[in-house]
């Protein structure tokens, strides 16, 4: 509830805001430039961060490639969903 709590507030003037969406329930990726962070590391360090940040949620086909219902991103100024689900999909194959 408190991560949930956070990420409203996280987001409450992002650009990819979307007043609808409700984070509970679902799984995402950590990004932040072009690397994979850990939840704990982005729960940490989040709220000391005020540059570029967003989420973007994931189709059902994209959802079966990487595992997750989205991404969320921080310290990425160009984002590219495609390179974000390629560094998701390369890190799933380096943890088998």
């Amino acid at each position: 509830k408190c991560e949930l709590e956070f990420l409203d507030s996280f987001f409450a003037d992002a650009i990819f805001k979307r007043k609808d969406y409700n984070f509970s329930d679902k799984k995402f990726a950590f990004v932040s430039g072009q690397q994979l962070i850990d939840k704990d590391v982005f729960f940490k360090s989040a709220d000391f961060y005020r540059g570029p940040k967003g989420f973007d949620l994931f189709d059902n086909e994209q959802k079966a490639k990487t595992g997750y219902d989205g991404v969320i991103i921080i310290n990425l100024k160009m984002y590219n969903k495609k390179t974000v689900i390629k560094l998701i999909e390369q890190k799933s194959k380096d943890n088998r």
